[in-house]
């Protein structure tokens, strides 16, 4: 009877291996805390097939198996879509109960789309780490965004039309630290977007010539090396 016993728990992990690595991976992603119900469904197909293996029903185990292996990969799927996008998926419903769509429709909707193109990628290969965490991160970046859009937009509403002025003045300083740490002369009797574009220029300038003094402070580490290893050859000579 032991011998019996061993034989099926022998067969059942050589039949069944795709399942049960399918299942290891589940179990890492806690597949039994984030969907309880499912994780008892799987169990209970498995214990089947092993019956069918007892029985030595190894075809109608494979052919179960078969079609348990395409229901767990979906799994996979959904538990990593949950722990990734759960966050995501409720700031875009918050979102649309607070009227974004009307006060923020531009960047809510490229807020949805990342999110969608971070399920895909989801979808594609859910075990890619490296894409997800790019593509969710993508995601989040333009839900952070349309949060300080709306709070801008609700900043602006709450103006009359004496505050405007200060606003304009208030976002035109902060520019002014920029184009001023970037050692440009004033440029506020510029409109806005001009300063922008002339800031812009400057800060390309600026990283032309720091990437250049890069190249430049390589060439004399690869000139000071050649230099050294000189010394070394004639103080060996030397001796």
């Amino acid at each position: 009877m032991l011998n019996q016993a061993y034989l099926v728990k022998a067969t059942s992990e050589k039949v069944l291996v795709e399942t049960n690595t399918q299942m290891k991976r589940l179990n890492k992603l806690s597949i039994k805390n984030h969907y309880p119900r499912s994780y008892k469904q799987i169990t209970k197909k498995i214990d089947n097939m092993v019956d069918d293996i007892a029985d030595g029903d190894l075809e109608d185990a494979q052919n179960d198996q078969a079609e348990l292996l395409l229901e767990l990969y979906a799994l996979e799927v959904k538990v990593v879509k949950k722990i990734e996008l759960a966050s995501l998926i409720n700031s875009i419903t918050a979102f649309k109960k607070s009227r974004a769509e009307r006060l923020a429709p531009i960047s809510l909707q490229k807020a949805i789309a990342t999110k969608e193109a971070a399920e895909g990628t989801i979808n594609s290969n859910p075990r890619a780490v490296l894409a997800i965490k790019d593509a969710v991160s993508k995601a989040a970046f333009e839900i952070a965004h349309v949060e300080h859009i709306i709070l801008e937009i609700k900043k602006l509403s709450s103006l009359n039309n004496k505050q405007y002025e200060r606003y304009i003045l208030e976002n035109e300083n902060m520019l002014a630290k920029v184009y001023s740490a970037l050692d440009m002369i004033d440029q506020r009797n510029k409109p806005i977007t001009e300063q922008v574009d002339s800031t812009q220029r400057q800060a390309s300038d600026v990283q032309k010539k720091y990437s250049q003094k890069l190249i430049e402070l390589a060439d004399l580490s690869k000139t000071l090396i050649q230099k050294e290893q000189m010394i070394k050859e004639l103080e060996q000579k030397l001796v």
